[in-house]
């Protein structure tokens, strides 16, 4: 016979599919854009290379950092790669912002983006006075990547503290670049004198991008200490700001509680760093 988490993992799973499936159906009436590559080549002549593929055959160009226009596609095609030398150009910083707009066969357009595109650390293309070392850049970002979040735990009218690192490992696009529509993660989570303190997640997000912040988040998580206890925490997140253009700072709050136990619930604040360095992008 099914235990009750395993009852609850494959209602998850399930809602997590048909969840994905409905929001693919919504935008159906539109033409999807699929972002495969979009960057700048380290070595001289500086080429940028675009590819994509849309749902529809149509013409497309693309506009970089406000002043530079490319055309990709002259006839319609739902295959699109270009190759464009920026050797002589010049940009306002190492990540300049992309739209890519698609022009039907009646002669409509549509404009697709924000993208971003990340140029190389090279005089000849930024104007800055920073001189960046990459392997520093790697090392500092790989530090703060591995920071974890610290969190206030509100358990039996006690407030503890607790350690957790997310993971994203799947995250699916839609349009735009900046981040994923869904995406599923792996938390650990340590919590300070309380039982089963050691925890283990796997999460379902979503996200929605809004103005004057990075975005909101709504989602789900499993979660199990691997000695037989286990439950679900809903949560609410908000992304507030974006640095390095590959970190968001956000603050999460998040419910728990386990199947079993009646009394092991507890609510919680925390703060971290979103990043999806290591996810599998569809």
């Amino acid at each position: 016979m099914l235990s009750k988490f395993n009852i609850f993992y494959i209602s998850f799973v399930l809602l997590v599919i048909s969840f994905t499936t409905s929001s693919a159906q919504d935008d159906s009436s539109d033409i999807e854009l699929f972002l495969i590559d979009s960057y700048v080549t380290q070595e001289r002549p500086h080429i940028f290379k675009l590819t994509f593929f849309t749902t529809e055959a149509v013409k497309s160009e693309v506009e970089i950092d406000d002043n530079l226009t490319y055309i990709v596609a002259d006839t319609l095609a739902e295959d699109h790669k270009g190759e464009f030398d920026v050797t002589n150009e010049s940009f306002s910083s190492s990540t300049v912002v992309m739209y890519i707009t698609l022009t039907k066969g009646d002669g409509s357009e549509i404009k697709k983006g924000p993208y971003e595109v990340i140029l190389p650390q090279l005089e000849a293309l930024i104007e800055t006075d920073q001189d960046l070392n990459l392997l520093t850049v790697c090392c500092f970002g790989g530090v703060i990547f591995g920071l974890p979040s610290p969190t206030a735990v509100f358990y039996d009218g006690e407030t503890k503290w607790a350690l957790s690192k997310e993971i994203p490992l799947l995250s699916y696009y839609t349009s735009g670049f900046n981040y994923p529509a869904h995406y599923l993660s792996f938390e650990y989570q340590y919590v300070s004198d309380i039982p089963n303190n050691h925890l283990y997640r796997l999460g379902y997000k979503y996200i929605k991008t809004l103005p004057l912040i990075e975005y909101l988040s709504a989602g789900a998580n499993v979660f199990t200490d691997l000695k037989g206890n286990s439950g679900i925490s809903p949560e609410f997140t908000v992304g507030v700001y974006k640095f390095y253009n590959v970190f968001t700072v956000y603050t999460r709050y998040r419910y728990n509680f386990e199947f079993d136990n009646s009394n092991y619930k507890f609510h919680e604040l925390s703060i971290g760093l979103y990043s999806n360095f290591f996810s599998l992008n569809l």
